[in-house]
């Protein structure tokens, strides 16, 4: 009889593990729609702001946002019934342009990706005052039938953040 749990122990740890590999190792990616509203360049913010992208939800949001990092966004209340905006930014080049906008499932958890692309832009400007740094932008309006409170960009970024503005 014990030999016969065993065995069923054994037999059981080795399908769960080989269940569990198969699962990391699959990944389903959905792209999803989106409009680029807008990019810009050399937005000056602290040089230690690990924010690299921001989810502006509503109205007070972007009022929110706007205080923080001073970009123009022409919005009104009435975009926010049926979309919603994400920013991303990029330390490492002058310009920037949103290359895709994808939903990522590994295993049961969904991640989004905000995938840019280096806009070949190159400007000449004087060095960052102290503390600070240069980053370029891009803007997207997707629909509000996302349920997102995080985007990563994808741009080799460790440690980048994410902020939701409601």
């Amino acid at each position: 009889m014990h030999k016969k749990l065993i065995v069923l122990f054994i037999l059981l740890c080795i399908l769960t593990g080989s269940g569990l590999i198969i699962a990391e190792k699959t990944t389903v990616t959905i792209p999803l729609e989106f409009s680029q509203i807008r990019q810009g360049q050399g937005l000056l913010r602290d040089k230690n702001d690990k924010v690299y992208s921001a989810v502006i939800m509503t109205c007070n949001g972007l009022e929110e946002f706007v205080k923080q990092y001073p970009i123009q966004l022409d919005v009104s209340a009435d975009d926010f019934e049926d979309s919603f905006y994400i920013i991303g930014f990029s330390d490492n080049s002058w310009g920037i342009e949103v290359d895709g906008f994808k939903q990522l499932y590994s295993s049961s958890y969904p991640y989004y990706y905000l995938d840019v692309a280096d806009a070949g832009e190159e400007i000449k400007t004087l060095p960052p005052p102290e503390g600070k740094k240069y980053s370029a932008y891009a803007i997207i309006k997707v629909s509000n039938k996302l349920k997102i409170a995080h985007v990563q960009v994808r741009e080799g970024i460790p440690g980048g953040l994410s902020a939701r503005f409601q």
